[in-house]
């Protein structure tokens, strides 16, 4: 706030008075508006030294305009009275305007300078502090007002609109966040007024004000670090990767026996005594984490399981399973027929079935189902001549179904090793 006299008696229209009222009158009041949209950077106001006496001010803002014009050649779009200086005056660009500002002055009658500043920043110009930031509660609020536009209004009496929560289940309850100078200056109730287009009696809604959490509003990060100066610095150094606990401790020990329990010694912790009588170091446990445990070994009647057929069976598969006699033909790597016959006589020849092997007899047992005859199917004759011509590149008379029908052929002899 500026402290500031300001004499309204050289703005009035005839006939018009002015009626200051009691001294109770409200001193001022506070308003947070958006920033406007910049529409008079042409527009500067005139201030001069030495001072004069605010009576004199039409005349010098006369001679001031006359002094543009006829000397700096520069035209005057605007000439009005100000109350916080001599006057407002506008000129063609933005460009000139600043021009005008930057300078330090400029003698107009040969007894006074004229300093030019931007229209809005006057000696009414302060800064206006925002330290707090936070979630403020309307409560018993009208509801025909839940809008942006008298939201807004209501919070620049006090504060800025940063966001509202539109949706609530409370609907009387408006929670918002704004900005504020400090908690005192929030009032405790507002009165939402609404006159008639013709005066008279109207109609107004008093609410509650809560100050919820806030905080300060002006937290910055960290400033800039500064370059380094030359070479920039070496990296840092990878971490020191310690190696497994025994190679410590065969460094500790060097060549000396160690001796210790594997299993112990990987579940135990620092408790494990190694060598002579030392407890393990820290390092050690460390790494007892890593140590996966081993994995469990389905066994069944006392076997261990290598392989399960019906591991992946659903149920209806094995239910059906349970009524079929199993195949007696049907294993991995036994013998049947005449090579269980031949290996019992290997077997015996070469002493394997004694007393203290682990062969027994029984597991050279001849199965009945191998000495079956393994007559192959029958095959169609228009097959067989097919196969003769494209496979074996036979003529049509070579497979006729008169050759293909003929008697079965003997065995061939084998010759002996002395006819060899």
């Amino acid at each position: 706030m500026a402290n500031i006299v300001l004499n309204p008696g050289r703005f009035l229209e005839a006939g018009q008075h002015v009626q200051d009222g009691s001294p109770n009158r409200l001193p001022r009041a506070d308003i947070t508006v958006p920033a406007p949209q910049k529409q008079h950077e042409a527009y500067m106001l005139a201030e001069i030294e030495p001072q004069v006496h605010e009576d004199e001010w039409d005349v010098h803002r006369l001679q001031i305009r006359n002094h543009l014009q006829n000397e700096l050649g520069i035209m005057v779009t605007h000439c009005s009275p100000h109350p916080l200086g001599v006057g407002l005056f506008a000129v063609r660009t933005t460009l000139i305007r600043d021009t005008l500002v930057a300078a330090f002055g400029f003698h107009y009658n040969g007894g006074h300078v004229v300093r030019f500043d931007n229209h809005d920043k006057g000696i009414n110009w302060r800064v206006a502090h925002a330290d707090r930031v936070g979630w403020i509660m309307f409560l018993g609020y009208p509801l025909d007002f839940r809008s942006t536009s008298y939201i807004s209004r209501a919070v620049g009496l006090f504060g800025k609109l940063d966001y509202w929560q539109e949706v609530d289940a409370i609907p009387v309850r408006v929670l918002l966040r704004a900005y504020f100078d400090d908690v005192d200056l929030v009032p405790r109730r507002i009165v939402i007024k609404q006159f008639p287009n013709q005066g008279g009696q109207g109609e107004s809604w008093t609410f509650g004000v809560f100050v919820l959490n806030n905080e300060f509003a002006d937290l910055q990060p960290q400033d800039e670090d500064l370059p380094h100066v030359g070479a920039p610095p070496p990296p840092p150094d990878p971490p020191h990767h310690h190696g497994p606990a025994w190679d410590e401790i065969n460094h500790h020990h060097g060549d000396e026996g160690v001796h210790l329990d594997s299993d112990k010694f990987l579940l135990a912790g620092p408790e494990v005594s190694v060598g002579r009588n030392e407890p393990v170091s820290s390092v050690a446990s460390s790494y007892d984490a890593l140590i996966l445990p081993k994995a469990p070994v389905k066994k069944r009647d006392g076997k261990t399981i290598l392989f399960d057929p019906v591991r992946r069976q659903s149920s209806r598969l094995r239910a059906l399973s349970t009524d079929v006699a199993a195949d007696p033909r049907m294993g991995i790597g036994k013998p049947r027929g005449k090579s269980a016959k031949k290996l019992k006589e290997l077997a015996g020849i070469t002493n394997l079935l004694s007393s203290g092997s682990i062969l027994k007899e029984s597991d050279f047992a001849s199965d009945v189902h191998s000495e079956t005859d393994s007559t192959p199917s029958d095959c169609s004759v228009s097959l067989l001549q097919k196969m003769g011509v494209e496979m074996c590149g036979l003529s049509l008379e070579e497979v006729a179904e008169s050759k293909l029908g003929g008697q079965k052929l003997d065995l061939v002899p084998r010759p002996a090793k002395d006819e060899e």
